[in-house]
C-alpha cells in the first residue's frame, strides 16, 4: 500500500436538528426550508475561504484553514439561520449543530478522511437541540486559540469529557 498524504486542517461539520421529524410533517416544506438554509450556510463558507468537500441529505462538511475562520462561519451562519427562522413559520425553522476540529487528515483527491473528519462529526451530534449560539461545540484544545481572541465566549457551552 502506497503513502497517503496527509495535513492539519480545521473541519467544520454540521447537519439539521429533527430533520427527520420535519420530514415526516412535510416533505415539501422541509425540503424548500433545507435548500435555503444550505445555501446560506454554503454562502458562509466560501465567504470565511472555507471548502465544502462533503455532506449527505441535511449535512454538510466543510474544511478551513485555520480554526479562527471556521468558528466566525459557524457563528456568521448561526445567525443568518437565527434571522430567517425568526421570519419563517414554525414548522419551516431549522436549527444546526456544528462541531469543529482541528485535527490530522488523509487526503485523497478532493475528499478527506481519518480521525480529524471523524471527531467534528461526533462533536457535532453530540449537540442536544439548542435555537441559538450554543449549538456550536468544538474541542477544548482549540478554545484558548479561537474563543478568547474571537470573544466568542457566549456561543459555546462546555459539554464535559466524552468517551
Amino acid at each position: 500500500m502506497s503513502e497517503v498524504d496527509r495535513k492539519l486542517t480545521t473541519i467544520l461539520a454540521t447537519d439539521v436538528v429533527a430533520f427527520t421529524n420535519m420530514m415526516s410533517r412535510d416533505e415539501p416544506g422541509a425540503l424548500h426550508a433545507l435548500k435555503n438554509c444550505l445555501g446560506q450556510i454554503v454562502d458562509c463558507i466560501r465567504e470565511h475561504n472555507g471548502r465544502v468537500f462533503g455532506g449527505a441529505g441535511d449535512s454538510l462538511i466543510a474544511e478551513f484553514s485555520s480554526p479562527s475562520s471556521a468558528v466566525k462561519c459557524a457563528v456568521d451562519f448561526q445567525n443568518k439561520i437565527a434571522a430567517r427562522n425568526r421570519d419563517s413559520l414554525k414548522q419551516q425553522r431549522m436549527w444546526f449543530r456544528v462541531g469543529i476540529n482541528l485535527g490530522d487528515v488523509m487526503i485523497d483527491g478532493d475528499n478527506l478522511y481519518g480521525e480529524g473528519v471523524n471527531i467534528a462529526s461526533r462533536l457535532e451530534e453530540l449537540r442536544e437541540k439548542h435555537p441559538s449560539l450554543s449549538g456550536l461545540t468544538k474541542r477544548p484544545i482549540m478554545f484558548g486559540r479561537t474563543t478568547n481572541r474571537l470573544h466568542f465566549e457566549e456561543a459555546f457551552e462546555a459539554i464535559g469529557l466524552r468517551s
